[in-house]
């Protein structure tokens, strides 16, 4: 006769290997979830880095165009020579003026004879 099978210790072993196999799912799909997260947010640095990266490209076309030291200063010289030469003609419309003043004077002052 064949020997008799000991149930008891049977479903300890069974038991033992479901908790073993349990226990490796779990770790398994925890691990898996860690990488998806981590793919996952990847993603989205990588998303953002292009937003990023098309900022910067307006940035430096925006650069491109603003002018330089050089070309400011050629417009503060323009700007000053327009200066001096709005004084200049202040000046000479000061003695416009005057003359001006002067004739007027001598217009209203001036005696007429009757025709």
């Amino acid at each position: 006769m064949s020997p008799s099978p000991n149930y008891p210790a049977l479903r300890l072993w069974l038991d033992a290997g479901q908790w073993v196999t349990t226990l490796l799912v779990g770790l398994y799909v925890w691990i898996a979830n860690k990488a998806q997260a981590t793919v996952n947010e990847v993603n989205r640095v990588k998303s953002g880095m292009g937003a990023l990266e098309n900022r910067i490209i307006k940035l430096e076309t925006a650069i491109k165009t603003v002018p330089s030291h050089d070309d400011l200063a050629a417009v503060y010289e323009r700007i000053n020579d327009v200066a001096e030469n709005v004084a200049e003609l202040s000046g000479k419309m000061d003695g416009v003026q005057g003359s001006l003043g002067m004739i007027h004077d001598h217009l209203l002052n001036e005696k007429r004879e009757p025709r």
